[in-house]
């Protein structure tokens, strides 16, 4: 099995949603994905979810992921916002993809997390 699976990692495109699923033949292993509209995301900014199963993951399918949504969501978006629980081994995974922290919040489940963000290239005019 490559990193992504063995097929390619199809794309998902509407007005408000752009994302990314990994699969391993036809089952669906990882997916990252970003919104807008949400409570994080400021008017235009995106905020980000991912999620790989835990036997999958460490086998590069996150970075090949978020690897390509960056590259999907620059010249769109100015920039992709997301929180990350503090006590998370993931707030690793987006430093290395050049997320940084930009605040701490009280989380639905009362503990705390950071919030980050990643400046992209400017978004094409429309």
């Amino acid at each position: 099995m490559s990193p992504a699976g063995k097929n390619a990692v199809p794309t998902a495109k509407c007005d408000a949603f752009l994302g990314k699923i990994a699969l391993d033949d036809d089952k669906a292993v990882g997916a990252t994905w970003v919104r807008l509209g949400l409570d994080l995301s400021a008017a235009g900014v995106p905020e980000l979810a991912t999620a790989v199963y835990p036997e999958y993951q460490r086998r590069g399918i996150g970075s090949l992921m978020m690897t390509e949504l960056i590259r999907m969501c620059s010249g769109t978006y100015s920039a992709i916002i997301l929180s990350v629980r503090a006590s998370n081994p993931a707030l690793h995974f987006y430093e290395r993809f050049e997320f940084t922290p930009r605040g701490r919040l009280e989380n639905r489940v009362g503990t705390e997390s950071i919030v980050m963000s990643r400046r992209l290239q400017e978004p094409v005019p429309r």
